[in-house]
């Protein structure tokens, strides 16, 4: 007789004893699947570039290694915490708390906020996952510190051009060429 529990009570026959063995490597596999499955996701979340980060209404659930090194927390540090006072730049607070309480899923730029206090321009991307009933937010969130810079940069030596060309004591022309004519 096999109890509730699944274990074989004494005096029981052969064929519940060969269906019990089965039962238990059938458990046993399905274990091992899962683990392997679990180590696959973490690969894939591990190899991305974008830091992933899961959480519950802004409490810390998991994330992959790029958020520890964004954010310069460890993940012993961030357990049961809410995140947002801890990683979100007190100007972009009333943005991510808008954000996550209207259940907005599209992309959005904030300033997130490293351990050391130091702010950082992040783009955020989210996705939801109903799991036994509860919303959890999965969260992409990009470091675009350089691509700020560059943009800057641009503006900069745009402005540079334009002043250089608009008081300039020489005169000045722009021409462009369609292949037959100067425009």
């Amino acid at each position: 007789k096999i109890t509730s529990y699944g274990y074989v009570v004494k005096n029981t026959g052969i064929t519940v004893l060969d269906a019990s063995i089965k039962m238990a490597f059938k458990l046993f596999e399905a274990k091992m699947k899962l683990k392997q499955s679990e180590q696959r996701f973490k690969l894939i979340a591990n190899c991305s570039f974008e830091a992933i980060i899961i959480h519950q209404n802004g409490y810390f659930i998991e994330a992959n290694d790029q958020y520890y090194a964004m954010t310069g927390y460890q993940k012993e540090e961030l357990i049961g915490k809410q995140l947002i006072p801890l990683t979100v730049a007190p100007e972009s607070i009333d943005l991510i708390k808008q954000q996550i309480t209207s259940q907005s899923l599209d992309s959005y730029e904030a300033l997130g906020l490293r351990k050391n206090g130091e702010k950082i321009p992040i783009e955020v991307r989210v996705r939801e996952i109903n799991q036994n009933n509860d919303i959890i937010r999965v969260a992409a969130i990009r470091d675009v510190s350089k691509y700020k810079q560059i943009e800057q940069s641009l503006k900069q030596s745009e402005e540079l051009f334009r002043n250089q060309f608009l008081y300039s004591p020489i005169p000045q022309f722009i021409w462009q060429y369609d292949g037959q004519d100067f425009i």
